[in-house]
């Protein structure tokens, strides 16, 4: 654990607020500062000294105040050159952070974000030593780094790997032929497990940073933590063990601990699940689910990369570029849980905010991607920190004057309600459902209102539905990597009859015959990745619903 001495009580006075009342800066320069932030998203005090609002030395004292940290002066500090030893430059410049001096097995490091608990603990872990944080500002922490870390350092290593006890380095992380992932795990004889260069005796040596960097140096979309099992990863949609021990339940506590607030594990104790969103260093965004199992923590971490691919890249078809260039409605994007929605979503409205002079806000648990405005402004609201329930954020959202508004998951009544009240109003909303295919899109709205209330619910979905876009990832056939499959459908006439009727058992034969319209089911769109060798017949027989298309 952090060394906490010398630690005042925490003040959660915002900063903005802060500053006011020490009237280093007005009402209305706050204002100013809070649009250019949800233009720039960048931190709120980064903000206001690149506006000139306030200085570095006025803000490092302020969250020094805020936080209960002592803050010093880089520029008056003697630095022990022997100190400078156990953290090596690429690690210092990463996480901003400069050891200053080290008294028996306590360490003594100035950080730009004394909050960073994975800078914390990756240095406890790397030293031996426990970690005494203090605040220092940017440009002092730049200027120290270049003074006291000569380019080419003996301590640095290129390929970014931290060198100490229990982390992995570049020569570790090579995967022999023999641990090669199978194509299918379904088939296997044996579990496919992957080596690591993890320490296998206890769990008590490694930090979650650690399985985080084995994570992406295999290339996993998502790590998953349980009780009595060692860690899995999911490489290219197969579930591969790693040669680990299993967890215990205090491992798991240990590993999730440092990320969740005081706030965050009372929600969690009332919920018993919770999502939060944070950044590794270089490693990029991660999403993080944590649920009660069996008395214990489990926890499932997806790899979100900052770069939003582009709608071509990730394969999304044409015709959702049109669905999203309307002016007010309903679009859809639904698929089980790992087919790419939230990566799709989030292209979409990087390809309005690249194109269009308007204004997006998401809502969302909790934000997976950043969007910085370009074209567009884009204002992000995560549920459990800037809304308490989706539902009345939605409702809300309104007052805020969005052209377009981005709804996580209609993951309840009060939510598709307010959705589909947003989209008659005049607005464009995106959301996403859990279904397999557009069919079942619409009967699962319709179906979660009361019976007495169907009737209504299939006209107004008739007039506001705009598309849907059903979607999974599926298996490459040369195993190196996963594509996409889609279904679409755009309204039109006949569409909009069969909602309004209750005809949906018609949906698909309208989305079969409209090919020139852009539509196209599920089984034909299989087929066609099978044609062009992008799926096995494997995956093909294992995903088709009508076997009748593989004669088309």
């Amino acid at each position: 654990m952090a060394h906490e001495n010398g630690r005042k009580p925490k003040d959660d006075t915002p900063l903005g607020e802060s500053l006011i009342k020490k009237n280093l800066i007005t009402r209305p320069q706050l204002r100013q500062a809070l649009s250019a932030q949800e233009k720039y998203r960048q931190p709120i005090g980064k903000v206001m000294i690149q506006l000139g609002l306030i200085s570095e030395k006025d803000l490092t004292a302020l969250l020094s105040e805020q936080l209960g940290i002592p803050h010093i002066s880089l520029d008056e500090v003697h630095v022990d050159q022997e100190v400078l030893k156990l953290v090596p430059r690429h690690f210092a410049k990463r996480f901003m952070l400069v050891p200053v001096k080290k008294e028996g097995k306590v360490l003594t490091i100035v950080m730009e974000n004394p909050r960073d608990l994975m800078a914390i603990d990756t240095v406890q872990l790397t030293t031996g030593c426990e970690v005494k944080t203090v605040l220092g500002r940017s440009t002092e922490i730049k200027k120290a780094i270049r003074k006291y870390y000569p380019q080419g350092s003996e301590d640095e290593e290129d390929d970014g790997t931290v060198l100490g006890k229990g982390v992995v380095t570049a020569k570790e992380e090579e995967v022999s032929e023999k641990e090669t992932v199978p194509a299918r795990v379904t088939y296997l004889d044996r579990e496919p497990t992957i080596n690591t260069g993890l320490p296998k005796k206890d769990y008590s040596q490694m930090q979650l940073q650690d399985l985080l960097e084995e994570m992406t140096a295999r290339n996993a979309s998502d790590i998953y933590l349980s009780a009595g099992k060692p860690p899995y990863l999911r490489v290219n949609g197969i579930l591969v063990m790693l040669n680990l021990p299993p967890l215990k339940g205090t491992d798991i506590e240990r590993l999730m601990g440092r990320l969740i607030t005081e706030r965050e594990r009372e929600i969690f104790d009332k919920r018993k699940s919770y999502d939060i969103s944070f950044e590794s260093g270089d490693l990029g965004r991660f999403r993080m689910n944590i649920a009660q199992q069996t008395g214990t923590l489990a926890c499932a971490i997806r790899h979100v990369t900052r770069d939003i691919p582009d709608l071509d890249e990730l394969g999304v078809p044409p015709v959702a570029k049109e669905l999203i260039s309307h002016p007010n409605g309903l679009v859809i994007i639904t698929g089980p849980n790992g087919s790419g929605k939230s990566t799709t979503i989030a292209s979409l409205i990087e390809y309005v905010n690249g194109r269009t002079r308007c204004r997006i806000i998401t809502i969302e648990d909790p934000i997976e991607y950043i969007h910085q405005s370009r074209k567009a402004i884009v204002q992000q609201r995560e549920f459990g920190y800037d809304t308490l329930t989706f539902a009345e954020a939605v409702k809300q959202v309104a007052r805020q004057d969005p052209d377009i508004v981005m709804v996580g998951e209609m993951r309840d009544l009060a939510t598709m309600k307010a959705s589909m009240t947003l989209a008659e109003a005049g607005y464009l909303v995106l959301s996403t459902l859990h279904t397999g295919d557009a069919t079942h899109a619409v009967s699962r709205i319709v179906d979660s209102f009361p019976s007495e209330q169907q009737v209504n619910v299939r006209i107004q979905l008739s007039r506001i539905l705009v598309g849907v876009v059903a979607q999974k990832l599926l298996p490459k056939a040369d195993g190196t990597g996963r594509v996409l499959a889609t279904e679409v459908m755009s309204i039109n006439p006949a569409i909009q009859t069969l909602i309004r009727w209750n005809n949906l058992h018609q949906l698909r034969m309208v989305i079969e015959t409209s090919r020139e319209a852009g539509m196209h089911t599920m089984d034909q769109a299989l087929l066609e990745l099978f044609k062009s060798g992008e799926i096995s017949k494997q995956v093909l027989l294992e995903n088709v619903t009508d076997r009748g298309v593989l004669n088309a």
